[in-house]
Order: C-alpha cells, then sequence, then structure tokens
C-alpha cells in the first residue's frame, strides 16, 4: 500500500496519496513552488498508521502549484410562494490546482 496522508487545509479535510490532483482554497503561491502542507492528521507509510492528536508533529505533504484559478459558479435562489420574494446570488470561489509531490511520514 501506499503512503497516504490526511491533511487539513483552508478549513477541510483531504486523504492524499503521492501523485494526486487536487484543487484548494487559494493559497498564496506562485505557480511551479513547492510547498508543505499541514497540519497533517494522520499519516500511514503504508504499514502503520499514526494519528495525531489533533495532528502529527513531524508529519508534512510537499505540493507542487500547478495553477490558480476560479471554481465553477455557485448559484444560491431563495424563493418565498405567492409574496413576489426571490432571491439570487451567485458565487465564484478563488481555488489553487496543485500535484502531491510527496508525503514525509516522519
Amino acid at each position: 500500500m501506499k503512503p497516504y496522508a490526511v491533511l487539513q487545509t483552508g478549513g477541510k479535510q483531504y486523504l492524499v496519496r503521492e501523485g494526486d490532483l487536487l484543487r484548494v482554497e487559494k493559497l498564496d503561491a506562485e505557480l511551479g513552488r513547492t510547498l508543505d502542507l499541514g497540519p497533517v492528521l494522520a499519516v500511514s507509510d503504508g504499514t502503520a498508521l499514526r494519528v495525531g492528536v489533533p495532528h502529527v508533529a513531524d508529519a508534512s505533504v510537499a505540493v507542487e502549484v500547478l495553477a490558480q484559478e476560479r471554481a465553477r459558479k455557485v448559484i444560491s435562489y431563495k424563493k418565498k410562494r405567492r409574496k413576489g420574494y426571490h432571491r439570487k446570488v451567485g458565487h465564484r470561489q478563488s481555488v489553487t490546482a496543485v500535484r502531491v509531490v510527496g508525503v514525509r511520514t516522519g
């Protein structure tokens, strides 16, 4: 089994392995740069699983920044029937596309 990690970034948790492609909330980094993301909540070297309380201290996930882009538009529509009330709001989140370069288990 390949090493994997559970990391937290942008308020979300991701299970990642080396070579995975992710779209995470916007990171302040230029294209081609390698970053270490964290905190890592759990990490496995392929045989043993280490779970952090609340995170694993010496583990990290290295990612390469591929693109800075915008996600698809999310439409929020509210309506109250027979009252003449409706409201439509759109939102596009800025995201960063990254590739997992390596999982350091410690």
